[in-house]
């Protein structure tokens, strides 16, 4: 069956700086990623107004084929 993990990428000035999850085998413990979708939370949004947008976290929700 297949499992979907969620991470958070902690970007910052508006996206520019911060580190990206580019290695989603690491992310799927070894196995191919079969979906990808980032999106933005509530908190996330809030966290970027508060800040002046200085620190723009983003969650990426992984889902990895069957083991």
């Amino acid at each position: 069956q297949t499992e979907t993990r969620t991470v958070v990428q902690q970007r910052g000035v508006f996206d520019l700086v911060g580190k990206k999850t580019t290695d989603l085998r690491a992310v799927c413990a070894g196995r191919e990623a079969v979906a990808v979708e980032m999106r933005r939370t509530a908190g996330d949004v809030a966290a970027a107004m508060f800040t002046g947008w200085w620190y723009t976290p983003v969650h990426v929700r992984v889902t990895c084929a069957e083991r």
